[in-house]
């Protein structure tokens, strides 16, 4: 009597294959986390830094009111609207990431033909950036 071994179902090639595509996913999906949590760079933003404290403050409020009683044209810095925002706007985080995050500053860049509205939070201490870009059409009515 010979002993015959029965043959071992071993894993085939498309197990493999599969394993080493799921491998290859669960990395890219883990680069893609890593790369949205970083916080972009805000150096180039007008009114960031130290050189805020050189910007004299103006009252926005009464230089539009200005604008709108003469009839002439007003043009904003991207230093004169973010430090506006600082002074003007009451921030606030609340929901499920009330009790870890806290929403630290809105910035605005200002780019040819639209505005990028930048909200900048703390989350468990570590800098974290959301953005949105907004572009403003005028339109006039005939009635």
């Amino acid at each position: 009597m010979s002993d015959a071994k029965t043959p071992r179902a071993g894993s085939g090639c498309f197990a493999k294959l599969l394993f080493i595509s799921f491998f290859l996913l669960a990395i890219g999906f883990g680069s893609a986390v890593f790369f949205m949590v970083q916080p972009q760079d805000l150096t180039d933003l007008g009114g960031y830094g130290p050189k805020a404290q050189k910007i004299p403050e103006r009252d926005l409020k009464v230089v539009l009111q200005n604008a709108i009683d003469r009839n002439f044209a007003v043009t904003l810095s991207e230093a004169d609207i973010n430090n506006w925002l600082a002074r003007s706007l009451v921030l606030k985080q609340g929901g499920l990431l009330g009790d870890s995050a806290t929403l630290k500053r809105i910035w605005v860049r200002l780019e040819e033909g639209r505005a990028e509205v930048i909200m900048e939070r703390l989350v468990l201490g570590m800098p974290l950036t959301v953005s949105m870009y907004l572009q403003f059409e005028r339109t006039e009515n005939a009635s």
